[in-house]
């Protein structure tokens, strides 16, 4: 089984992400600001939408 990785992932804008609820993709845009505890954060992309985003576990600030 190949993982998330090695599967090609459609690129997404914020109007495009409730198609695409828990299965991978590549946003295009910038992060905004990370949460503290690391397990939510928010992106904005290139028409300006904002969109949060939240995650099982939490990243490291060294991710971003």
């Amino acid at each position: 089984m190949a993982g998330i990785l090695d599967v090609p992932k459609p690129r997404v804008t914020c109007s495009m992400l409730t198609q695409y609820i828990s299965r991978p993709v590549c946003f295009v845009g910038r992060v905004e600001k990370v949460h503290p505890t690391g397990k939510t954060f928010t992106v904005a992309d290139g028409e300006g939408k904002i969109a949060t985003v939240e995650l099982n576990d939490p990243v490291s600030k060294s991710t971003f």
